[in-house]
């Protein structure tokens, strides 16, 4: 079984986008500083699609259940709408 051990976590800002690494140049979460409320990076946009081609968006859902927080992106766009 292999492990991963990440040494740091660090927070980058450039051209108005705050982004969250763990210990890579890889993005794992992303912040539009003038939009914070708006989905910048496409995997969430793309987590959110069934709810925004829903006829009851976004009046539904009632309650729904995060496992995972895509540095809280998502959680700033359901509250906001």
């Amino acid at each position: 079984m292999a492990s991963v051990c990440y040494s740091s976590i660090e927070i980058w800002e450039a051209r108005g986008v705050r982004t969250l690494h763990f210990g890579s140049d890889w993005v794992q979460g992303a912040m539009r500083m003038s939009r914070p409320h708006d989905l910048e990076l496409a995997y969430t946009r793309e987590m959110m699609a069934a709810l925004w081609l829903s006829s009851g968006w976004p009046a539904l859902p009632r309650r729904i259940l995060q496992i995972a927080f895509g540095a809280g992106s998502l959680t700033r766009f359901i509250h906001w709408y």
